[in-house]
């Protein structure tokens, strides 16, 4: 509780402007939301009746000035598989929009490797890119930004103080100055500014029972106009969970919105107590190949032998024969 309680506690800043400061080497997470997506991870399991996997997005209240993802969204029409859950662009967005209308943001988006171990895979580092294409513009932390410039030249030109840099003359700054230009003296110039950085979350989670095993990554591009050499980059890291107090994940609803988001193909029920007599129940051999007794074997157009013609059956020994028999 310390924790969620000294980012609230930190002072505001300003209209239109991010939380600064704090640290993206960490997915800040309430104990809900981490239970939640927990919760769906193994639900879906047990609801196909196999491993499965199934995802959403880490969200927020909109007017939250922490970074603090505080519930764990299903996504809608999702096709998935026993490993395999892609997130595309237009479904990001589409989400969005619908959370928006209820008053949250994305901060990122979560999904499940059902029973198998937590990692993110080359689908999963696809869908991390398309998140953060997505909300990073909107989902940003602002770092104050300072550089020193030293060593500068002057001259005066049409009344107006030019500093420039021996060793990059083709930058220039241009002072306006009240008085004479030639009696101002400049020492140094500091340049001050503030650099963007959006990013996302990315949460892998399992269906195992016996203990928690996330995978985490953050995903960060650089939005500041004269940045060098930005590049988006993802990276592992831990996930921060914070003690919200008292909370109920009520499992029945968790099962019918999973029915309801979620698609996936159904197979066929088999008996725990599996054996041949039961197979041969459920299955038939046609043609050398075992069929669900509830398929029909394909019908042989060829008429059978019984319904062929004397004329087919009966043998011709002469051409003497089969004048007379034609």
């Amino acid at each position: 509780m310390k924790n969620l309680d000294f980012l609230l506690n930190q002072e505001e800043p300003e209209e239109n402007k991010k939380e600064e400061g704090h640290n993206l080497g960490t997915i800040h997470v309430t104990e809900y939301a981490f239970e939640k997506a927990f919760a769906y991870a193994r639900l879906m399991c047990s609801i196909a009746g196999r491993t499965m996997e199934c995802g959403g997005y880490l969200i927020a209240p909109k007017d939250s000035k922490d970074l603090i993802a505080t519930d764990a969204y299903l996504a809608r029409d999702q096709e998935v598989q026993e490993g395999f859950f892609e997130v595309h662009a237009e479904d990001v967005i589409k989400a969005g929009r619908e959370l928006d209308k209820q008053g949250f943001k994305v901060l990122g988006w979560w999904h499940s490797h059902g029973f198998l171990r937590t990692f993110f895979s080359g689908t999963d580092d696809k869908g991390q890119r398309t998140v953060l294409n997505e909300i990073s513009a909107v989902n940003y932390i602002s770092i104050p930004e300072e550089k020193e410039l030293k060593n500068l030249e002057s001259k005066v030109e049409n009344g107006k103080l030019l500093l420039f840099d021996k060793k990059n003359p083709l930058r220039k700054y241009e002072l306006q100055v009240k008085g004479d230009p030639n009696t101002v003296k400049v020492e140094g110039l500091k340049l001050l500014g503030e650099k963007r950085v959006g990013f996302a979350y990315g949460l892998v989670v399992n269906a195992w029972k016996d203990k928690r095993v996330p995978y985490a990554e953050i995903a960060t591009r650089d939005l500041c106009f004269s940045c060098r050499k930005s590049r988006d980059e993802s990276e592992r890291v831990s996930v921060t969970v914070y003690d919200t107090g008292d909370h109920i994940i009520d499992g029945n609803e968790l099962r019918k919105e999973l029915r309801e988001k979620v698609r996936y193909e159904r197979r066929r029920y088999v008996p725990k107590q599996f054996n041949f007599k039961g197979f041969k129940s459920l299955f038939r051999k046609v043609d050398g190949i075992w069929t669900p007794t509830d398929q029909e074997k394909p019908k042989d157009d060829r008429p059978a032998k019984e319904e062929l013609s004397a004329k087919e059956e009966q043998p011709v020994k002469n051409e003497n024969d089969r004048r007379k028999r034609d």
